[in-house]
């Protein structure tokens, strides 16, 4: 499985970059962007050496946030409230079809909350 995991990790960011923005008709990846990840020590594997030069070839910068700043990364909000959905309306749920509560909680989150979460760490200036 430890073997996969680069591949998985550039298989995602293959996809990205064929990937078209459904709301304006633009690529996900473009030229100038910066795509930002946080320390997580798998990031700077083999895959990650291999993601960074690729990344670097499209025109794309590759940002790691600082080690322990949680505050830095919107998905933290977006775990922080599906955690609140799982111990709050969907905690009765959770023993019956966990896969489904799960999906049930991350439906919740708004693109309201999104802007708010990526606002919230100085990624999006609205």
């Amino acid at each position: 499985m430890a073997q996969q995991i680069p591949f998985v990790f550039l298989s995602f960011f293959q996809e990205a970059s064929e990937a078209v923005n459904i709301f304006s008709g633009r690529p996900c990846l473009e030229v100038s962007d910066i795509v930002v990840m946080d320390n997580l020590s798998s990031h700077h594997l083999e895959g990650g050496e291999i993601l960074e030069n690729w990344l670097h070839e499209m025109g794309i910068e590759l940002l790691y946030t600082p080690s322990y700043s949680p505050d830095l990364n919107p998905v933290e909000f977006c775990f922080s409230k599906i955690k609140g959905q799982l111990n709050g309306s969907l905690q009765a749920l959770v023993h019956t079809n966990i896969k489904l509560v799960i999906m049930e909680a991350v439906d919740t989150i708004s693109i309201e909350d999104m802007k708010g979460y990526y606002e919230a760490t100085s990624y999006l200036f609205v």
